[in-house]
């Protein structure tokens, strides 16, 4: 299999299961809004917003590429990180997604129908 269909195996076996992540997008939420809404105001703010989830919505499949853009444009326009305990957790959390993404590269190649091996690559 070449994607990861998070939705097919995870999201989609349960109704239910699309809601577990409710309580992640309201802290995402919580914590995006007020900045931007302090740094540019509350339109532009909430224009940001709708366009990442404008992007976001009707993407088949959960993956990094698509998140790319949104999280971008909505990092370039939010404030500054001045402090450690401002700029260390997105560190850490790039720095784990490509930890991961390395060990699937080099530790988990899969194989095609005709034979060949293929490793995962973003």
């Amino acid at each position: 299999r070449r994607h990861c269909y998070v939705w097919r195996h995870v999201l989609g076996r349960h109704w239910a299961a699309r809601y577990a992540l409710l309580p992640a997008y309201l802290l995402g939420g919580w914590l995006l809004y007020p900045p931007l809404w302090r740094t540019h105001g509350a339109l532009r703010a909430l224009f940001l917003c709708c366009c990442a989830a404008l992007v976001l919505v009707p993407t088949p499949l959960i993956e990094p590429r698509y998140l790319t853009l949104p999280v971008l444009l909505l990092r370039l326009h939010a404030p500054p990180l001045r402090r450690p305990r401002e700029w260390l957790p997105p560190l850490l959390l790039f720095a784990a997604v490509n930890a991961a993404a390395i060990g699937l590269f080099l530790y988990r190649p899969y194989q095609w129908v005709d034979g060949s091996v293929a490793r995962f690559m973003w």
